[in-house]
């Protein structure tokens, strides 16, 4: 699985001083690209997914998916203030590699689900999620 996090990287000095000092970083934007949470995102991907960058338990990421029936449940961490979108492919080697299965998919406290009700033909499945930020 991979979240597709790196498609939306800010960039630096982007970030803004409030968001900074919440967190007790530097204001001048010197480190946006360190992964302080060591989570697999930059400072600036962190703020864009709305996680925390000093806690490495505090980012998007994908949880595996749940059979339901003939579809599939996916599920990933998430803030309510974020708008998310969700790519599907059963085959790596297509392209495009990923084709939009939906957006615009309102974040909420903790987890966010989707049931992709299009899953029955079979798999694999490769999902990707992403946010365009606030």
């Amino acid at each position: 699985m991979d979240i597709g996090a790196y498609e939306f990287q800010t960039p630096p000095g982007a970030l803004g001083p409030t968001w900074r000092e919440q967190f007790g970083l530097t204001t001048d934007g010197s480190a946006d690209a360190f992964d302080r949470a060591d989570d697999g995102l930059n400072d600036g991907q962190g703020r864009v997914c709305g996680s925390n960058p000093i806690n490495a338990l505090s980012a998007l990421r994908l949880l595996p998916p749940t059979p339901l029936g003939g579809d599939l449940v996916v599920r990933w961490q998430s803030v309510p203030n974020r708008l998310y979108f969700l790519v599907r492919n059963t085959n790596l080697a297509a392209s495009p590699m990923f084709l939009p299965l939906a957006t615009n998919l309102p974040g909420q406290a903790g987890t966010t689900t989707y049931t992709d009700t299009n899953a029955a033909r079979g798999g694999p499945y490769y999902y990707r999620v992403g946010t365009t930020g606030p």
